[in-house]
This record gives structure tokens, C-alpha cells and sequence, in this order.
């Protein structure tokens, strides 16, 4: 007598071997996937860790002379305007714009680099229009 699971669910012999085969196959693949998908993630964080602290390496120089230009720049303006700007409203109101033009996101717009983030130009735009106006005080005033 032929039993009816037999029939549609088939039997237990070989074919039962070959769907152990099929799901062992379904586990490793996805086994397989999990590591790529780990070993591409732990290469793509070490590039990046790589190329940002060589990038900042390179770049940080030039950052730290830049805020050190601007620091000279409002610094000495800010003495400028409270020694001399009782007397001088242009100096006074050049301080002001100064302090507005010569914000961080200013000096580090993308406008001012390349796409290496290198400085376009010898100089910072900014940077050395207020270079300009500051020589131009102190020659007056000193």
C-alpha cells in the first residue's frame, strides 16, 4: 500500500539527501556573504582612517597658518578699534566687517580650494584683502 504523503511530499530516500545538500548550500552562501560583507566593511573603515589622518597630516599646516593669520588680523584690528577708533569710525566699522568676513566657514569655504583641497591661488582671497587694509592702519598709526 502506497502511502499518499509518499506521493506528494516524496520520500525519505535519496531525494532527502539532496535537499540537505540545498539547504547546507543556502547556509554557507549566506555564511559567505556575512564574512564579504564584513572583510568589505573592515577595508573600507581602515582606508578611510588611513586617508583621513594622512589628509590632516598634510592639510593642518596650512589650516593652523591660516587661523593663525586671521587671529593676527582681528587681533590686531581689535586694538586698532579701541585704541584708535574713538577717532576713526571707518577703522571702527572695518573691524566689524572684518569680524563678519573672517568667520571659519568664510575662510574654509569650498570656493577658496580645489577639489585636493588645496588653496586655489597663492593666497587666501580673504585673507589677504584684510592683510591689505591692516598694513594700510598701521601705516598710519604706527
Amino acid at each position: 500500500m502506497s502511502n499518499s504523503y509518499d506521493d506528494f511530499w516524496g520520500s525519505d530516500s535519496d531525494d532527502n539527501s539532496t535537499f540537505k545538500a540545498n539547504e547546507e548550500s543556502i547556509e554557507i552562501r549566506k555564511l559567505r556573504a556575512r564574512h564579504s560583507k564584513r572583510g568589505y566593511l573592515d577595508g573600507l573603515t581602515y582606508s578611510k582612517e588611513e586617508n583621513l589622518q594622512a589628509g590632516f597630516n598634510t592639510s593642518f599646516p596650512e589650516g593652523c597658518d591660516l587661523g593663525l593669520k586671521v587671529g593676527l588680523i582681528l587681533g590686531t584690528l581689535q586694538f586698532l578699534a579701541a585704541y584708535y577708533g574713538p577717532k576713526d569710525e571707518k577703522l571702527r566699522n572695518d573691524f566689524s566687517t572684518a569680524q563678519k568676513e573672517l568667520k571659519i566657514n568664510s575662510i574654509l569655504s569650498k570656493t577658496n580650494f580645489d577639489e585636493n583641497f588645496d588653496l586655489i591661488g597663492d593666497k587666501h582671497p580673504i585673507i589677504d584683502k584684510w592683510e591689505k587694509k591692516l598694513k594700510d592702519y598701521q601705516g598710519k598709526y604706527f
